[in-house]
Formats: C-alpha cells, structure tokens, sequence
C-alpha cells in the first residue's frame, strides 16, 4: 500500500513537473534567429551588388556587423564593397583593423594582408601595395594570387629583376610562364643597372636574359647597352650591327644605339681642338665619320639579310645629307614594298623635296593624299567621341562605341595623343 502510494506521488510530481516546463520554459533560440537574419541580410546585399546598387548592400552588410561583431566575413564584405566603390580609405581601414585583431590567425591574417595590398594598388599606392604583399608571402608562401600580383606591382615599378625572381618562383610551383616574358624582364633589368652604372648587376641579368632568350631583340639590346657601361664601345656597335641582320624590322632602333657608339668612337679618334675654329671642323669631320660607318653598316645588313624596307629607310635618312639622290632612291625603293606605310610615304616625301624633281614631289604628295592613301586612314575620320575617344568618319548623334548622345566633335589629329587618360588612380602612384 505505501509503495503504491509513493509510486502515485512520483509521478504526480514528474507530471506536475512537465506541465511547469511546458508551461514556462522557453529555449535560448536568440543565435538561430541570428544566425537566419544574417543569412536574409546576406541574400539581400548579394541581390544588391548584382543589381549594382551598392549602396543598399553596403547598409545590409552594417546590420551584419552591428548585430554580430565578431564575424569575420561581413568585414571582408565591407572591404571589398569600398574597394569597389573608390572608397580606398574606408577600405583599408577595415583591413587593417581586420590584420590586427589580436584573435586573428595565420590564415586571416594573410587574407586581410591581401585584401589590404588590393588596397593599395587600387588606390595608386604601389610601393604600400608591394610591402602588403611581400608580408602576405611571408605568411603563405604558396598564396598565388599574392605572387601574381606581386609580379605586376614589380612590373609597374620598375624593378624587373625582382619581377622575374617572382614569376620564376611561379614557374617553379608548375605554372606556365613564357620564357620570352622572363627573357624581357632580365633585359629590362640589365638595361636599368646598366643605366644606374651598375656593371656587375648589368652583367648578371644579361647572362639571365640569354639564358631564357638568346638571340632575341630585347637582349640584343640590353647587351648594348651594357657593353657601353663597360667602356666598350666597339663591342657595342658590334651587337648593334648584328642586330640588324638579325631583326631588320627594328632598323631605326638599331641604328639609333649605332650611331650613338660610332660618334663616341670617332670622338675619341678625332684630334683634340686647339681653337674654335678647329673645334667646329673637329665636329663636322666626326658627323662624316659616323655617317659614312652607318652608312658602310646598313649596307652590310642589307647584303646579309636583303633589302629590307627598314633598311633601306634607314639608310635613306643616313644619306639624306651627304647623298640626296641615293637616299631619294632607297626611300623609293621602300614604298614600293610597303606603299601603305605612312611612315615610309613621309620619308619618301621629304627626300624627294631634297633631292627629286617635279615629278617625284607631286607624285609622293599625291600618294599621301589619295583617297585610299595613308593620310586619309588619318583625316578620313574627324569625329571623335568626347566620352570613350572613337572617331567616326561621318556625325552623327550618338555614339556607337559608348552609346551616348551628343558627344561627337570634330577633332584635329594633334589632338589624339591626348585621349589616352588614366582609367584610375593606378596611373599615378602613390606612396
């Protein structure tokens, strides 16, 4: 009988009990209702930015992070947001404080870093965007994006040797790199130490660049121009004229480094000058001397490598003083194996000024003007869009190139080396 009762007044209890709990307990759910309006907010501010309208996402995102201020993401979202919108400073600021974050781990703090150095470069600051990323490979020395970049942000300044240490250390993880853009690099950055009177380094980045581009023009170049800071100037009109056997397309660039070695040459061959008089012959028997050598080189190349329209173009400007009639005859020569080379058609023209008759200078000026003649891919166009720079041949009120209206002006060809203007403020860097 007792037990029974005992059993009655446990389960009256346990009953009793359950109705209470029911009846008055309520779960912490306040993280799962979190956690859904972060999620709502989210799918509201991806909707935004595919809608363009940033702005919105970015007030979405602020609920996010005054709700919960120790998610991480929302942060990076707000970051890349203000990096979109041109807000550099608020960008960084946000990276920043994301790197610093005592809780932060290897891992985010390598994340913020790179977010921070696309900062930088998006902000025209290059040198702060270098230092970001270098710390970036310093914590995970297999981020790739940080490399590649790298790579550009050392392209951009100047420092090629250390783009292409970058670019063959990406070579080295199994990526295809071109072996003629680290033959350009290695030139690029013997040329600059050749500059700076750097012999050593110049030497150096020379053997690199023949070792991924022997032959190539770039090389021939920077081998060039470190045989000139050496001294050695006759090795260096010897590179000069073997570069224009070898690539006769980029006469005009050959002959311009060959001219320049030939005239230190005969200076220092030529008798020192006891009086002005004496100086001012010195100099007109060094400009002989230089152009009959760049004459006698150009007619070596073209033995070698055929009459070459460059060529023979520059070796019409050589003999334009000495020789009018011969260079007349070489410019002619050229047009008629490139007759639509406005570049060929002007020498051409000034030559037969110089040196040809009435025939040679109205047909020369005819050709340049003739309806389908290189002038006329020029002045055949005189509409220019003031919005994206496309020239049309005909006005008209709008534009097909960007689609807006009333941007078309007539604008004189000078005026073309002034539409290029910088996309962004990476054109003028910073810091």
């Amino acid at each position: 009988m007792g037990a029974a009762v005992a059993a009655a007044l446990v389960a009256l209890g346990a009953l009793a009990a359950g109705v209470l709990i029911g009846r008055y307990y309520v779960p912490d759910d306040r993280e799962l209702r979190r956690a859904a309006r972060h999620a709502r907010s989210f799918a509201r501010a991806l909707n935004f930015v595919l809608a363009r309208d940033r702005d919105a996402a970015v007030d979405e995102l602020m609920r996010v992070v005054d709700d919960n201020v120790s998610d991480l993401e929302p942060y990076f979202a707000l970051g890349a947001l203000f990096r979109s919108r041109g807000e550099w400073e608020r960008a960084i600021r946000v990276h920043q404080a994301l790197e610093l974050r005592p809780e932060a781990d290897v891992p985010t703090r390598a994340r913020a870093l790179y977010e921070l150095a696309l900062d930088f470069r998006a902000a025209g600051m290059p040198r702060r965007a270098i230092r970001a990323m270098e710390q970036v490979l310093a914590l995970d020395a297999g981020h790739d994006g940080a490399v590649r970049a790298l790579c550009a942000l050392y392209e951009q300044q100047g420092l090629y040797a250390e783009a292409a240490r970058a670019w063959e250390r990406v070579a080295q993880r199994g990526a295809d790199v071109p072996r003629d853009r680290l033959g350009h690099l290695w030139a690029a950055a013997a040329r600059a130490a050749a500059a700076a009177g750097d012999v050593g380094e110049a030497r150096a980045a020379l053997r690199e660049a023949e070792r991924y581009a022997p032959g190539t023009p770039p090389v021939a170049s920077a081998a060039i121009a470190v045989a000139v800071a050496c001294g050695d100037e006759r090795a260096a009109a010897k590179r000069a004229r073997e570069a224009l056997v070898r690539a006769p397309h980029l006469a005009e660039v050959w002959v311009a480094q060959l001219e320049a070695c030939e005239r230190r040459v005969a200076r220092t061959e030529a008798e020192p000058a006891a009086d002005a008089q004496a100086a001012e012959q010195r100099a007109a028997d060094v400009d002989r001397v230089v152009s009959e050598r760049l004459a006698r080189a150009i007619a070596e190349a073209i033995a070698e490598a055929g009459p070459q329209p460059d060529l023979l173009l520059a070796r019409a400007r050589v003999r334009a003083d000495s020789d009018p009639a011969a260079a007349w005859a070489d410019a002619r020569a050229a047009v008629s194996a490139r007759p639509d080379d406005l570049a060929a058609r002007v020498a051409a023209a000034r030559l037969a000024l110089a040196a040809g008759g009435d025939d040679d200078v109205r047909g020369e000026l005819a050709a340049l003007v003739a309806p389908a003649g290189p002038l006329d891919a020029l002045v055949g166009r005189p509409w220019r869009c003031a919005t994206c720079a496309r020239r049309a041949a005909a006005h008209a009120w709008r534009c097909d190139g960007c689609g807006h209206w009333g941007t078309l002006k007539r604008a004189p060809i000078a005026a073309e080396a002034d539409a290029a203007v910088p996309r962004d403020r990476r054109a003028a860097p910073r810091g």
